[in-house]
C-alpha cells in the first residue's frame, strides 16, 4: 500500500508487525554475518494495517573483496496459499472426524496411481485389511457382488475415458 516515494528511504520496519521487531533483527543480522534465507515464511503489514502473509528470501551482497556491503530480499505474498492451506486442513480434519464417528466402510480411490484407501472400519467389519495379500484395486473390486462386477468396472472405465477426452 506505500508509494515508491513512501517506502524509498525508509527503515524495513515500516512493513513489519510490532510482535516482529525481533525477527526483523535477526534476518538482518543474519545477511549482515553471510548467511541466506530461503523461503522463510513469516508475516508483514501493510500501510492500512493488515497483515500479510509473506515468503522472504534474503542474500548479503558482496563487494569485490569479499566484504558484504548490502543485502538483497525478496517477498512474495502467500496470502492465498496459506488460506487453501488452512481450508484444506480444516476440511481434512472434517473428513478424518466424520470416518472416526462412522462405522461405515469408507474407502477413496485415487485414479492416477491406483491406491485406494480404506477407512479403519474395514477391518472392523471384515476382520482384516484389504491390504497385502491383493492389490488395492483387486481388494475393491472384489467387494462389488459378483452380478454387478462387470457393469460398474465398465462405467468407471467409460466415466474415466471420458474425463481424459474432456482435457
Amino acid at each position: 500500500g506505500y508509494s515508491a516515494e513512501e517506502a524509498i528511504g525508509q527503515n524495513l520496519s515500516i512493513v513489519v508487525p510490532s510482535s516482529r521487531t525481533s525477527e526483523l533483527k535477526e534476518i538482518l543480522n543474519a545477511v549482515a554475518a553471510g548467511k541466506r534465507l530461503q523461503q522463510f515464511e513469516t508475516v508483514r503489514q501493510r500501510k492500512d494495517g493488515c497483515l500479510v502473509d509473506v515468503s522472504l528470501s534474503a542474500a548479503p551482497i558482496t563487494g569485490q573483496d569479499g566484504t558484504i556491503i548490502g543485502g538483497a530480499g525478496i517477498v512474495r505474498d502467500i496470502t492465498s496459499r496459506k488460506r487453501m492451506e488452512d481450508t484444506l486442513r480444516l476440511s481434512e480434519e472434517r473428513f478424518r472426524l466424520v470416518v472416526q464417528a462412522t462405522k461405515d466402510v469408507i474407502w477413496d480411490w485415487d485414479i492416477a496411481s491406483g491406491r485406494i484407501w480404506w477407512s479403519d472400519s474395514y477391518r472392523e467389519r471384515y476382520g482384516a485389511s484389504p491390504r497385502g495379500t491383493e492389490s488395492y484395486l483387486e481388494a475393491w473390486k472384489s467387494r462389488i457382488h459378483p452380478d454387478d462386477r462387470d457393469r460398474v468396472w465398465n462405467g468407471i472405465q467409460i466415466a474415466m475415458s471420458r474425463r481424459t477426452e474432456s482435457h
